[in-house]
């Protein structure tokens, strides 16, 4: 019946739905195979390169404003995966000085 035209491809209205999909970000209609981000956030691969990076712990899509780096590092961590690996306890500098903590006192010494 009505037939659309897609990177020189003939498509019905079936599989124009079904073959492609719709960048979330710039709107450009892009092949599903191609997409670059989720079926929740389908992105094309310009929208993908300059907005967002996966989280090298989880794997999740991460907008590049909500993208956690570790000090000194390049990884890219989603908030969570961010939070528990940044508390994680490091070895001290040498120069760390722990708070000292009274110790309870024995029955003998009350």
């Amino acid at each position: 019946e009505h037939m659309h035209v897609f990177e020189g491809e003939m498509l019905c209205d079936d599989c124009f739905e079904d073959r492609t999909i719709v960048c979330s970000n710039c709107g450009e209609r892009i092949w599903v195979d191609d997409n670059e981000g989720t079926d929740d956030i389908p992105l094309c691969s310009h929208c993908y390169d300059y907005y967002y990076n996966t989280c090298e712990d989880c794997g999740c899509l991460v907008h590049i404003n909500d993208t956690c780096y570790l000090e000194d590092s390049d990884i890219p961590y989603c908030s969570s995966c961010f939070d528990r690996k940044n508390d994680v306890t490091y070895i001290h500098d040498y120069g760390y000085k722990p708070e000292p903590r009274s110790l309870p006192k024995t029955p003998t010494e009350e």
